[in-house]
């Protein structure tokens, strides 16, 4: 069983990994006004409810104490993303962006840390 939820939380974190190159294109596409940002918000929330199950399937899979960490904190980060967009200050705003960058990060640690030839 350890070894399924190993495997369904590497291939979880893969698809994380490519819906994030995905919401920064419906990013841009909200910053050059190609479409609304509606898509971006809807594709964050998804990805947040994605990073729940994907901690979810780390803790029942007994997956270790490093990809655990590294999926609280990539819940973690999903979850401030939005909430720095409501603080009225430029600056606060703009790590939103370096946020982001984080998210990224964190779930490329995720996918790169499966074991490998197990």
């Amino acid at each position: 069983m350890k070894r399924i939820l190993s495997n369904v939380h590497y291939f979880l974190s893969i698809v994380i990994l490519f819906c994030l190159v995905v919401e920064f294109f419906f990013a841009g596409m909200g910053v050059f006004q190609a479409a609304s940002f509606k898509i971006h918000q809807i594709t964050g929330m998804l990805l947040l409810v994605c990073s729940v199950i994907l901690l979810i399937v780390a803790l029942i899979g007994r997956t270790g104490g490093k990809i655990i960490g590294f999926s609280s904190l990539l819940v973690l980060f999903l979850f401030i993303q939005p909430l720095l967009l409501h603080i009225n200050q430029p600056f606060v705003k703009a790590i939103h962006l370096v946020n982001g960058l984080a998210i990224v990060a964190t779930c490329t640690y995720l996918v790169y840390s499966w074991p490998k030839g197990d």
